[in-house]
């Protein structure tokens, strides 16, 4: 044992409650105070000091309990994370782990998932989009060496399927790519030092060298992350963490271009080389001059040496020279490039993170915490409490002052037998996710065990008797008016108590009965208990009946013995009934039951304020405040004829529901609709779940508003005025609707003078001011009256008041149920509904002349990849290890333009009739395509086989548009066609205003030529104006070039498709605007309130109502739209794009603003 395993700590101070002396001291002093000159001997030997000290010496126990650490009184019932949900306690990692925010936290998510396949990946906003649509993303990812080409695909659409479950509202995915490995060759003269190994040596170089062109993405444990000195909050603050944490900093951006003289570096770093003498690089076997690698489009450079199984023709076009002082070692190369092998594998990360620590169990146990021993059992024998009460033998003095004392410390006792159970129940009262019964309490008390209580025989209640109870009863049964909430209470403690009454009555009997068979000398303590003669003559005959029958027992006489028992079992039930009847008549105390105890804290503990203030205070954690939205909750909830319990209970259960999701609504509350998932149409956005929360809207599980039943019990019949009679009440005057076939005494029939009649009836049908009941001819009518004016409608005819009352609350009830059901919102997002490409295109290679087609792809892709995959086609072109030529069954020939990994791409136009003719064309077409791509417009050099034309947009800052295109063109290359418009628009000379009409001015855009090619989108007043606004464009544009900007903010807007401002960062809330809640100014103001305080800001919303048939028709059109959406097929995409438009013009026509 070591010296510090044993200390003593002096002097230690204890808590003030747990010091007796301090306890003692301070309670003679408060009664000094209190007492005055009536009280003056404190000293020990006082029995009030004594009573004082027992109660100080208990408080020094309760106070131990008390202060025991949180974390044994919250989890001593030992399940610590059912404890810690309810209480809304969450771990770090739940607390500080955000959504996907940034590009970075896209990053993070995907090199997380993927941590087995990906190496790296890269993400960037697309700002090429040609439409000019924002919020879209391309993803270039790395995958390792092992996987294999074929699972390509698999893996794009895995990484778009994870993209989309996290993606934030109004974005989405332009396109995902993997990168092509570009395989370097490497040679190399390197001195190293004597000592070291060769092969070792060596693959450290080729690692170095493929770790410099492509750089893993670190993964680190916990226990590193806190050494490094980052508090909890830094570590955790990244979307995912499944195989480890990643550090911001080691997520660079992708590179461009290298450089060998920084890899000369790297490779100088690696202990053991004492100097590199050449270094060079080569790309098919064309070695790379000058100190820069550039990059190409959608490539990555490698050794392509790492996960290849090891072969030592890897190494073939290597020229490795590693040299000790000047002599040339040898190696093994398959010794090296399993080194290498094994240098990687080190690098991967082998670990998962737990998130979920093994529980301890509780310190604690419930009943160590809430037990009490009564302060009466450590009295001394002289007080004649606790373990010494007197005997009933004693003086009736002695037993008077025995159980006044007793009764006088049953007072404190409970009171501290209470605070153990409040304690214990310290869970309990902060339980605030899973309410269950809203009744519960958060007052707790406990009845102190009967094996301990001496003082049970004080602890009792009275029953009044059956008559009065029953009298009770009927009295507030037959009460007309409807019971308030304490009279409704009241009454079911009354019922509680009659039937307690029976039970306590029916157990006094069997217990007197039981007293008596004991003994018989006890009939007269019987007699005295139970007053009425007629039970004194049966106990009489009872008794007679037991005496003869104890001494005919002697004698065998079976008839005699069997005839008495017979009588004596008739006396027994008469005699029960007879006695049972007079203490049913009779007020009676009785021994209070933990149930009772509970109703006395009960009538102290208003649940609803305290158990509310709590979960205010626990969503004020989460920045969450519900005080907007109780208003209208409550006078919705009034609305419908709720009590106030009911709606306390119903707006707790609300704020309750809502803890239990708050942490992943708030955490994903930009996440945007998954299109990937299994059930995306009735998923509901996190965003929404929120919303409908803070509105008090149900949580729906069909997304559907107006659902199959609605339609069904909504059958309108279009009538003429002559289907109609209008009748006049004879006494009143009253004018009254009616169907000329009569009124219905079963089916109740609605006449609406409007085509907006579901709105109209949800609006007025669901108040029940606006009916009334008449008696008419005998029969009672349910008369609708809408307070627009309009003549009422006899909606049925009933036989009785109380049957028409009835059929009125149903019909209430009805249009209640209905507009809760349709108490929800759809959440659009624009950028979904975004046009795509009608047709797929081949793209074609022209010559650098571009007056000859050279070849043509072999794989049809949309306009935007098969652009980019154009380019990429071009580069490949320029170098002769890319073409291959194929012979057709036919005997002629086919030039063939490959990737690295031998994917063929595209074919030559022309056929040849010998191999030799195909070689010559590949030489030809080398030299078009480098001098092609030294010039690098390659956009001149492609064509798309399609006819879709766009016209140009030129944006300011704001995305205003200042000029629009006048001539459709084919597809052009942003960069090119940038500069071609900064340097017309710079000039003065190059605008031409002219006059529409009086009073309206246009200016255009002229080229170099004259021609017109742009309109300026604003419009004029006067000539002079518009002169001054040409002079402000120009210095706007000449302003850009002096600032180096050659990149003008332009878009292409394709004919007969919309702008991109329909799609931009636009989202639309669409509600039902026929039911109750929504006809109402201050819900839809707190509606708009609400959605706005949830979605980011750099959105546009726009609210819109659609009224019954409207939302039909988009409910049908959007939700087949989403399920088609995540199907991306050829097929679908015209049917798509006419859904796509129906769904838009739906909502713009819709749009207040």
């Amino acid at each position: 044992m070591s010296e510090e395993d044993i200390k003593i700590i002096q002097n230690k101070e204890i808590p003030k409650g747990m010091n007796y002396d301090f306890l003692r001291k301070e309670a003679i002093g408060h009664t000094q105070k209190i007492s005055g000159d009536i009280w003056t001997d404190y000293n020990a030997h006082d029995p009030g000091v004594t009573i004082l000290e027992q109660f100080s010496y208990a408080l020094t126990d309760i106070s131990f309990r008390t202060n025991l650490d949180i974390e044994t009184i919250l989890f001593h019932e030992g399940d610590k994370s059912s404890t810690l949900k309810k209480q809304a306690l969450i771990s770090p990692e739940m607390a500080f782990s955000p959504g996907v925010v940034t590009i970075n936290d896209y990053r993070i998510l995907i090199l997380d998932h993927f941590s087995g396949v990906l190496s790296n990946c890269w993400i960037s906003q697309a700002d090429d989009h040609l439409g000019g649509i924002n919020g879209l993303f391309n993803i270039e990812i790395l995958v390792k060496s092992h996987v294999q080409a074929k699972d390509y695909d698999h893996i794009k659409l895995e990484v778009k399927k994870l993209f989309h479950e996290n993606r934030n509202i109004c974005e989405d995915i332009s396109t995902v790519s993997i990168l092509n490995p570009e395989k370097l060759s490497l040679s190399c003269e390197i001195d190293i030092d004597q000592r070291s190994n060769t092969e070792d040596i060596l693959a450290k170089i080729l690692f170095a060298t493929e770790r410099y062109f492509n750089p893993l993405v670190p993964f680190f444990t916990l226990e590193q992350m806190i050494s490094d000195g980052k508090s909890l909050e830094e570590i955790y603050d990244i979307p995912s963490f499944e195989n480890g944490f990643i550090k911001e900093e080691f997520l660079l951006e992708k590179p461009d271009e290298f450089y060998i003289s920084k890899l000369t570096d790297h490779i100088l770093n690696i202990q053991g080389v004492r100097d590199v003498l050449t270094l060079r690089l080569g790309i098919g076997g064309i070695p790379i001059l000058g100190d820069v690698i550039e990059v190409p489009d959608g490539k990555f450079l490698t050794l392509g040496i790492i996960g290849q199984g090891g072969q030592s023709d890897l190494l073939k076009d290597f020229d490795l020279n590693l040299q000790k002082g000047g002599t040339k070692e040898n190696f093994n190369k398959v010794s090296v490039l399993y080194a290498t092998e094994l240098l990687n594998a080190n690098t991967e990360p082998s670990y998962k993170i737990l998130k979920k620590s093994k529980e301890e169990s509780a310190k604690a146990k419930t009943k160590q915490i809430s037990t009490y021993l009564p302060i009466q059992r450590s009295f001394p024998e002289l007080y004649g409490v606790g373990t010494y009460i007197p005997s009933p033998g004693d003086k009736p003095l002695r037993q008077a002052q025995s159980a006044q004392l007793r009764g006088y410390l049953a007072f404190f006792d409970q009171i501290m037998a209470n605070h153990l159970s409040q304690l214990s129940s310290i869970s309990r009262l902060l339980n605030v996710t899973d309410l269950g019964e809203i009744a519960q309490s958060t007052y707790f008390g406990q009845k102190i065990d009967d094996e301990l209580n001496d003082s049970k025989e004080l602890f009792v209640k009275k029953i009044i008797s059956a008559a009065k109870l029953e009298k009770l009863i009927k009295g507030l049964m037959d009460r007309k008016d409807e019971l308030t909430e304490k009279e409704v209470s009241k009454l079911k403690d009354l019922r509680l108590d009659l039937k307690d009454k029976f039970n306590e009555v029916e157990k006094i009997v069997k217990a007197d009965w039981k007293l008596y068979e004991k003994d018989l000398k006890n009939i007269e303590k019987l007699k005295k208990k139970y007053v009425h003669p007629k039970i004194h003559d049966l106990l009489n005959q009872i008794n007679d009946l037991n005496q003869r029958l104890k001494k005919t027992s002697k004698i065998e006489n079976n008839d005699v013995d069997e005839s008495d028992g017979n009588r004596l079992d008739e006396l027994k039930i008469t005699l029960f009934k007879r006695m049972t009847a007079e203490l049913i008549d009779k007020d009676l105390y009785i021994r209070m039951s933990t149930n009772d105890l509970s109703k006395i804290i009960s009538s102290h503990d208003n649940v609803f304020d305290r158990k509310n203030r709590l979960i205010n205070h626990v969503l004020a954690r989460f920045g969450e405040d519900f005080r907007y939205s109780f208003q209208a909750f409550c006078d919705d909830f009034i609305f419908k004829g709720k009590s106030q319990s009911e709606i306390e209970k119903s707006y707790l259960m609300t704020k309750s529901s809502f803890l239990n999701e708050v942490i992943n609504t708030n955490k994903y509350l930009a996440k945007g609709v998954n299109i990937f998932s299994e059930d995306a149409v009735h998923n509901q956005s996190p965003f929404k779940r929120k919303v409908s929360y803070l509105m008090g809207f149900p949580q729906h599980r069909s997304p559907l508003i107006i659902k199959d039943e609605l339609k069904s019990n909504l059958s309108p019949k279009k009538l003429t005025s002559a289907s109609i009679n209008e009748l006049i009440n004879t006494k009143t005057q009253k004018k009254a609707k009616v169907l000329k076939t009569g009124i219905s005494s079963d089916k109740v029939t609605f006449l609406v003078n409007s085509s907006k009649y579901v709105k109209y009836l949800f609006q007025y049908g669901s108040n029940h001011k606006n009916y009334s009941i008449e008696l008419e001819e005998g029969k009672y009518i349910i008369h609708f009256n809408p307070p627009t004016g309009e003549t009422s409608t006899k909606l049925i005819a009933l036989d009785s008041e109380l049957a028409a009352r009835e059929k009125l609350r149903k019909i209430l009830q009805y249009f209640a149920e209905k507009n809760q059901s349709c108490q929800n919102f759809h959440v659009v997002e624009h950028i979904l509904l975004r046009p795509v490409d009608q047709t797929l295109v081949n793209y074609l290679l022209l010559d650098e002349n571009k007056n000859n087609e050279l070849f043509q792809s072999m794989i049809i892709l949309d306009e935007t990849s098969q652009l980019s995959a154009a380019k990429d086609a071009i580069i490949l072109a320029s170098y002769v290890n890319n073409y291959t030529v194929l012979r057709s069954t036919a005997g002629d020939y086919k030039v063939i333009l490959k990737n690295a990994i031998g994917t063929y791409l595209a074919k030559s136009i022309n056929v040849f009739q010998t191999e030799g003719e195909a070689n010559k064309f590949i030489s030809s077409s080398v030299n078009s395509f480098q001098i092609i791509k030294n010039e690098k417009q390659f956009s001149n050099h492609i064509k798309l086989d399609n006819t879709n034309e766009f016209l140009f947009q030129v944006l300011n800052e704001k995305n205003e548009v200042l000029i629009s295109g006048l001539e459709p063109e084919s597809i052009p290359d942003h960069n090119e066609k940038s500069n071609y418009l900064l340097s017309n628009t710079s000039e003065i000379n190059n605008y031409e205003v002219i006059e529409e009409s009086p009073d309206l001015f246009l200016i255009y855009l002229l080229d170099s030529s004259k021609v017109k090619i742009g309109r300026i989108e604003k419009k004029f007043s006067s000539k002079l104006k518009s002169e001054d606004y040409i002079n402000d464009l120009v210095a706007y544009f000449e302003n850009l070039i002096k600032n180096g900007s050659s990149d003008l903010n332009l878009r292409f807007h394709r004919l007969g498709s919309r702008t991109a401002n329909d799609f931009n960062f636009r989202v639309s809330i669409v509600y039902p605007n026929w039911t109750d809640k929504f006809n109402r100014k201050s819900y839809r103001k707190l509606f708009r309130k609400v959605i706005f305080d949830c979605l980011p800001a750099h959105l546009s919303v726009s609210l819109v109502g659609l009224d019954f048939n409207q939302m039909s028709t988009f409910e049908k059109l959007y939700f087949e739209y989403l399920n088609n959406l995540k199907k991306d097929s050829v097929e679908n995409r015209t049917e798509r794009l006419s859904a796509s438009n129906k769904i838009l013009d739906l909502l713009i026509a819709n749009d207040p603003q």
